[in-house]
């Protein structure tokens, strides 16, 4: 995407429909085309222009500290032109770290409550696919979205509460860039120029720059052998029946095979592995209210191994 030979005019995935941009004076709209070619940035009341270098990367920088908070779109014009939709001007805030920030607001005691608020177009934010690099990269794969009963479940926690209590107190849009990854140690999250200031962190860059490269080799050639033996000895993965042929209501389980368990499932004359089914028939002398009422055991396929 960001190669010298991009003939379109493009941009980073930050920058697009439902973004946040900050109130600033120096807010970088930036992207690739051409080399040589002039690039048009329209947004709000101001039009910029530039041109991309000779790797084809262009910048400009918006002065945004006089904007209302939108929405806006943002135009990009070159050989092509590109329109980002429903872009507003607030408050950018980083949000990273391990799984204590990037725990989801649909894993809290409070997600019923948080689902039932109606869409909240001031908070937002961009999710970082997770992805990993010995070398710095030009751009990610995510997108925005507004907080809303059906986005809102994949949101950091501790950012959400982060974007409401500031998009309150400054009457303005949030945009929350959640880039997090549980379990991540800190050293894969300082830059190559940090490591240069320790010479014993330095040490610690270039074993951990060893290790991911050897890591990646290894499960390339992991992968290859692996499929290379599925196919020698006829052991590719089979696709797995759809679920209503065993779950739907009105299937008959006639001829399925009766189990005792707890049990050792193999010497009841089932697979030594797979993935089966298990159903179980309970009766009830009187009606009851089922949404008020648990089985107590699990319902649906269990993979055995």
């Amino acid at each position: 995407m960001s190669t010298a030979t991009q003939a379109a005019v493009t941009l980073p995935a930050v920058l697009s429909d439902h973004a946040v941009l900050n109130r600033s004076e120096q807010v970088p709209i930036w992207g690739w085309a051409k080399p040589g070619e002039v690039v048009t940035v329209q947004f709000d009341q101001l039009t910029l222009q530039t041109t991309a270098n000779a790797q084809g990367k262009w910048r400009v920088n918006l002065n945004l500290t006089q904007s209302k908070a939108g929405p806006f779109e943002l135009k990009v014009a070159g050989s092509n032109q590109i329109t980002v939709k429903d872009v507003v001007v607030g408050e950018v805030w980083l949000a990273s770290g391990q799984s204590n920030m990037e725990f989801k607001v649909g894993n809290t005691i409070e997600a019923p409550e948080e689902f039932a608020r109606p869409p909240n177009p001031n908070v937002r934010e961009f999710k970082v696919a997770r992805n990993t690099s010995v070398d710095p990269l030009d751009d990610c794969v995510g997108k925005w979205e507004i907080a809303s009963p059906t986005t809102l479940g994949e949101f950091s926690a501790i950012g959400d509460e982060f974007a409401k209590e500031i998009a309150a107190h400054q009457r303005a849009p949030v945009g929350i860039l959640h880039s997090a990854w549980g379990g991540m140690n800190i050293e894969r999250w300082i830059g190559a120029k940090g490591f240069t200031l320790d010479a014993a962190l330095n040490l610690r860059a270039i074993d951990l720059v060893n290790q991911t490269r050897q890591s990646i080799a290894d499960v390339a050639a992991f992968d290859s052998a692996l499929r290379a033996w599925q196919t020698q000895y006829a052991r590719e993965d089979t696709r797995i029946a759809k679920t209503a042929d065993f779950a739907a209501p009105g299937v008959s389980s006639a001829d399925w095979k009766p189990v005792t368990l707890p049990g050792e499932l193999g010497i009841q004359g089932l697979p030594d592995a797979g993935a089966i089914w298990l159903r179980r028939t309970v009766h009830f002398d009187s009606v009851v209210d089922s949404t008020q009422f648990n089985i107590g055991f699990p319902v649906g396929f269990v993979d055995v191994y």
